[in-house]
């Protein structure tokens, strides 16, 4: 039997999708590939894990206000064709951020729901 001990960074990196390997952990395709591992999480993981993602929301908001500001400068520059497709895509990388945002919440959440129930 193999004794995994796994911190903070297993939780961040499995929720910003960092680390393709701890998807097999998570969602072992064959129950036998987990079954020989006894998985050792301190429950201080857990809760900085929770720490780290409200600075990565505060982060990430950050970043769209700072695209906001730039939106609305170029807002007043209306005969520009280089504004119109800068504000274009200052819009779709806010949307993406925003969806990145909710996708790295809903895997923490995802991967601290599988430890209280496999750990």
């Amino acid at each position: 039997m193999t004794t995994l001990y796994l911190e903070t960074n297993f939780f961040i990196g499995f929720a910003k999708n960092q680390d393709q390997d701890s998807d097999v952990l998570i969602y072992p395709q064959i129950n036998e590939q987990i079954s020989q591992i006894t998985i050792v999480i301190p429950a201080i993981s857990c809760m900085e894990s929770l720490s780290v993602l409200e600075d990565e929301r505060r982060r990430r908001h950050s970043f769209t206000e700072r695209l906001e500001r730039e939106r609305n400068e170029l807002k007043g520059n209306i005969n520009s064709e280089s504004s119109a497709e800068i504000l274009r895509s200052l819009q779709t990388a806010k949307i993406h951020n925003e969806a990145m945002t909710n996708d790295i919440e809903n895997r923490l959440f995802g991967v601290l729901k599988w430890a209280a129930n496999n750990v």
